[in-house]
């Protein structure tokens, strides 16, 4: 994630098509919680998500620092997808809503003739889904583990 990428007082991460493997650009909207953090974190190159202010921290870098802290070792990347992705049926989120929010390709004619973006849609998801995130943090929060820093 770039900086560059963000409209934080849109609450967009614009993803470029050369960036994203449908190979077309894609709109995430961004909760109001997940604005605030972003808008605290210290802006030191010009990745959002860097080793050292310059190299990029891999997302597998990312994953396996979390997994090593909380001892979850057969976690993997696509089980957040997959957390998300159940998460938003289990709020009553509509299968079009959900799937555009993972940006899963629209099958047949409707990818054709239907050239809706679902922002407004997918933003009300995944503040619904933030809100839910929110409420479990807040009801397990003596199991949380911390994420550690990267030693300098």
């Amino acid at each position: 994630m770039a900086w560059s990428e963000l409209d934080l007082d849109e609450g967009l991460w614009r993803l470029p098509a050369e960036r994203n493997k449908s190979a077309r650009p894609f709109d995430v909207p961004l909760s109001p919680p997940v604005v605030e953090t972003l808008r605290a974190l210290p802006r030191i190159g010009p990745l959002v998500f860097a080793l050292d202010g310059k190299r990029p921290m891999a997302v597998h870098e990312l994953i396996d620092r979390v997994r090593r802290d909380a001892g979850l070792l057969d976690v993997r990347l696509h089980d957040l997808r997959r957390t998300l992705r159940t998460g938003l049926a289990e709020l009553g989120v509509s299968l079009e809503v959900a799937e555009r929010v993972l940006n899963h390709a629209v099958p047949g004619l409707q990818a054709v003739y239907n050239r809706h973006g679902y922002t407004a849609e997918k933003r009300a998801a995944l503040a619904r889904w933030a809100k839910h995130v929110i409420a479990l943090a807040e009801k397990h929060e003596a199991t949380i583990v911390a994420f550690r820093p990267a030693a300098a």
